[in-house]
């Protein structure tokens, strides 16, 4: 808890107050291991890079150690940014930045260190230092040593009378001194030692002459034993040892070992090829989509040795009026419990609802024992069917299903959705697309708004339109889904809304319409009617049934657009493709790659698409390649007809 709040306490160092990365005011949370503060929508990009290149921490939920803390005070935004950004050479994107936008960034920023210094030295990841330090601590005080204790020596002293010394012999008197005291070798009757001649300066013992003066009177005389110490006094004194530490040690540095895998980016690439057979020409037009798909899943809970399975498939056609979808149903004949794919497919196409086996694809999966539930699953692609088709339904043909030990219990077929990670089934070049803007030059309080739709075409002067219910300006994407759908004028329709009210998107939203479904398309007059491919989106407001005129709030008071000029609101709606997009098939022209790039691009979730294109080794058609960068992949098998 304690190093968390001096981990707060950072925030309010200058640079900290706002993302590292798209300068959001008030981040947080940090990258422990970049040493950086970001906000809350970039700590989730900065995970998609990995805990081995930031380690994400909230920095008021979770637990912090002294050493994170202590990176994130060495570097903080402005050592990092002055690091990680040193060469940078164009405008960050700020927090309006598009999420697509803001990865890249991210992702050159820390993942491929497309701005760090050359030669990529100091990395806080790697226990890099920052160019510019923070102001370095006032050292320690040394604790000084403790001195030892004084030894205390006692010595008492009494006065005795001392004897009376010897007058000193005259050394230069010729007179004989006085005769000597007895040695104390005499005592005992012993000779006195010889004394021997000292050696001279070459190790040869000299000899003593003989004294030729009165000197010589001393010469065999020991000198008198020392007086005896009289008055000394011995005590025990306290005796403390100095004692004096001496610390060898050096600062403790993890080794860091950091190993990197890396492979070259590839993307998913995906080739279309429209070829005409011996002796015929490639002409006309076609379309590239993403088909829709299903998966129908047969399972038991024990082995099984008989049973089947039926498919209820719907088909929606337009009304030769205009009017609500007619739905035309197709069941199929009982499949066995096992069928190959094949088989599958035969019985799919037999109902009518196929034209022919290539407008179906099927791939069974599964092998009837326990680690498949005892069952298999089949995965129906509708390759012929350009947008979505209403899922099937699927039942046992007999209640019973059997296996070795008589009935299999728990017996059951399932229909789902096949994976479609990026929602993008049913879309392609076919798919009509409008889009409808709400705005205005100051903050909308309160507005409402209807969509109009004509399916009838560009000259029946709008005797087929129809209009939704009232719409809330700011409804959700939702909310005009609903409103579409409840008109009975379309199978499938998806909505996506943009912006946030702010003045950066005209204090409104932007919903791009997608009609998708399969029943717009069109379809020989002899089977489905009239063409029904062609919609014309529009919007109104402030009629009979839309009585909420947009109003904005002037001085704490509800006033229409429009009180002074420039103060207004706006609903505009654009159909940039009223019946989808065609591709000339035998054209290879640059105007053609680009146009076929623009429409995957405004197809949701596809931010960026490469195509280009090039005659097949027959010479008698052309192969389009399909490189997506973002997404980078994991995207639906094409089909094109």
């Amino acid at each position: 808890m304690a190093v968390r709040k001096k981990v707060e306490a950072l925030l309010k160092l200058p640079g900290n107050n706002e993302c590292a990365d798209c300068t959001a005011p008030k981040p947080n949370w940090a990258s422990a291991s970049c040493g950086v503060f970001v906000c809350f929508n970039c700590s989730g990009l900065h995970r998609g890079l990995g805990t081995h290149l930031s380690f994400v921490r909230s920095v008021n939920l979770d637990e912090w150690t002294e050493k994170q803390y202590k990176k994130m005070k060495e570097w903080g935004n402005l050592n990092a940014n002055a690091y990680f950004e040193a060469r940078l050479d164009k405008k960050k994107p700020d927090q309006h930045a598009s999420v697509n936008e803001m990865n890249r960034y991210i992702r050159d920023k820390y993942e491929m260190g497309k701005w760090v210094p050359d030669g990529g030295e100091g990395d806080p990841r790697r226990g890099g230092k920052p160019s510019r330090s923070p102001r370095a601590a006032a050292p320690e005080p040394t604790p000084e040593p403790r001195k030892a204790a004084k030894p205390r020596v006692k010595v008492s002293s009494r006065s005795k009378p001392k004897p009376a010394a010897a007058p000193a012999p005259d050394l230069l008197s010729f007179d004989a001194p006085a005769p000597a005291a007895e040695p104390a070798f005499a005592a005992f009757g012993q000779a006195p030692p010889q004394q021997q001649a000292p050696f001279d300066a070459f190790g040869t013992q000299a000899t003593r002459a003989a004294p030729s003066s009165s000197f010589d009177a001393f010469a065999g005389a020991p000198a008198a034993p020392p007086p005896k110490l009289v008055g000394l006094a011995l005590a025990t004194a306290e005796h403390t040892d100095e004692v004096q530490a001496l610390t060898l040690a050096a600062t403790h540095v993890d080794e860091v070992q950091v190993f990197t895998a890396t492979a070259d980016e590839i993307f998913e690439t995906q080739e279309v090829t429209i070829e005409a057979a011996y002796g015929q020409v490639v002409a006309g037009n076609f379309s590239v989509y993403f088909p829709d798909a299903d998966v129908v899943a047969f399972e038991a809970l024990a082995t099984v040795t008989r049973g089947a399975w039926a498919l209820n498939l719907t088909l929606p056609r337009a009304n030769n009026d205009k009017g609500p979808m007619i739905y035309d149903n197709f069941t199929t004949a009982c499949i066995p419990w096992n069928a190959p794919a094949e088989d599958v497919a035969a019985a799919i196409v037999a109902t009518g609802f196929a034209a022919s086996a290539d407008d179906v694809a099927v791939a069974r999966s599964g092998t009837g024992a326990a680690s498949s539930n005892y069952g298999y699953s089949w995965t129906i692609s509708y390759d012929g069917f350009q947008g979505k088709i209403p899922p099937p339904r699927a039942h046992l043909c007999a209640a019973e299903v059997y296996g070795y030990a008589g009935k299999a219990a728990g017996a059951n077929v399932t229909v789902a959705p096949a994976p479609d990670r990026y929602g993008v089934r049913g879309l392609g070049t076919h798919t009509a697309k409008a889009t409808i803007v709400v705005g205005a030059t100051a903050k909308i309080v309160e507005g409402a708004f209807r969509v109009t739709v004509d399916r009838g075409g560009p000259n029946t002067g709008g005797r087929f339109a129809r209009n939704s219910t009232c719409l809330a300006w700011d409804a959700s994407a939702e909310d005009v889904q609903e409103a579409l759908i409840s008109m009975r004028m379309f199978d499938s329709v998806r909505v996506v809304r943009r912006g946030d009210a702010s003045a950066a998107s005209h204090y409104g939203y932007a919903f791009d319409v997608y009609f998708d479904g399969y029943g717009l398309r069109a379809e020989p007059p002899d089977r489905y009617g009239l063409n029904a491919s062609y919609v014309e989106v529009g919007a109104v407001t402030g009629d009979t049934a839309c009585t909420d005129l947009f109003a904005t709030e002037v001085y704490g008071v509800l006033t229409p657009f429009g009180w002074r000029d420039g103060v207004d609101a706006f609903l505009n709606v654009t159909n940039p493709d009223r019946g989808g997009f065609d591709l000339r098939a035998a054209d290879d022209s640059p105007v053609t790659v680009r146009q076929l790039k623009r429409e995957f691009e405004k197809l949701p979730v596809i931010g960026d698409v490469q195509v280009a294109v090039e005659i097949t080794d027959t010479g008698k058609g052309l192969t389009w390649t399909l490189t997506y960068r973002d997404p980078p992949g994991d995207l639906p098998t094409l089909a094109c007809r």
